[in-house]
């Protein structure tokens, strides 16, 4: 519980006009909006809670810790989040699990391409993961980057991918983001 009030405001973009307003006492880590529906990631708590644009609360998605990084599949309507130990995907019409992977280290950056039916995943350790969403069993395809992966964005045919990297200098008291870009081949 902070003393402070987040403010969360959703705009109509053509009238300008805002429709919805909605009052957190917690911090917002960040929000995904579908068309009737926001998800909102609160720093306090593991999970995301789902409101529609009345502000009426419709869904809880729980996972067993903190969410590190979260992706969208529109297309599908599915949000993934993951935590330590593991990714959970979340169905968006109904709010419930539609699957779940386990993994040793911890997932830090997820981004879907459904027209390709693929899921990219990055680690702290430095890996990215491409996984065929039909299977989810292992990547078929894996890429090691310099530092930890804490986001990763793709081009719309796939040739490129942006990894922004977590350096961390032992020496130097301070950690830097750097975004790296990528080739497929």
């Amino acid at each position: 519980y902070c003393d402070e009030v987040c403010r969360l405001k959703i705009f109509d973009m053509h009238r300008n006009l805002p429709i919805l307003d909605l009052q957190l006492h917690t911090d917002v880590v960040s929000t995904t909006l579908f068309t009737d529906q926001i998800a909102v990631i609160l720093a306090d708590e593991p999970g995301c809670r789902v409101f529609d644009l009345n502000g009426s609360p419709t869904a809880i998605l729980k996972t067993p810790s903190r969410i590190l990084s979260s992706g969208v599949d529109h297309l599908n309507r599915t949000m993934t989040l993951s935590y330590k130990g593991g990714l959970s995907s979340f169905d968006f019409t109904s709010g419930q699990l539609a699957w779940r992977m386990p993994f040793k280290t911890p997932v830090t950056a997820v981004s879907f391409e459904p027209q390709w039916n693929l899921m990219l995943t990055g680690s702290s350790d430095g890996m990215i993961g491409f996984w065929d969403m039909r299977y989810r069993k292992t990547p078929f395809r894996s890429l090691r980057v310099d530092g930890g992966v804490t986001a990763i964005q793709t081009s719309l045919d796939l040739n490129l991918i942006a990894v922004k990297c977590l350096k961390q200098f032992k020496d130097i008291k301070f950690d830097f983001e750097r975004w790296q870009l990528f080739q497929v081949r």
